[in-house]
């Protein structure tokens, strides 16, 4: 087991509504590589909502984050 842990953290200015057709690739997507990195050795933790959402939500932004071993 590796005696580091590394921090990570996304921000990104959005260019529309997660429902806009701007986002469209991103948003349905965004399900398939979470997945992705949850099941990925050293995955530990994500930032999400408690409704499990990855992405804050913000209007003008994104933050994504995660933790990894």
């Amino acid at each position: 087991m590796s005696a580091y842990e590394l921090a990570q953290l996304n921000i990104g200015i959005i260019r529309g509504a997660m429902d806009s057709p701007i986002m469209a690739e991103f948003a349905a997507n965004l399900d398939r590589i979470n997945a992705v990195a949850d099941s990925s050795p050293g995955f530990l933790w994500r930032l999400q909502t408690e409704e499990g959402d990855a992405v804050s939500g913000c209007r003008r932004g994104e933050i994504l984050g995660d933790l990894w071993r």
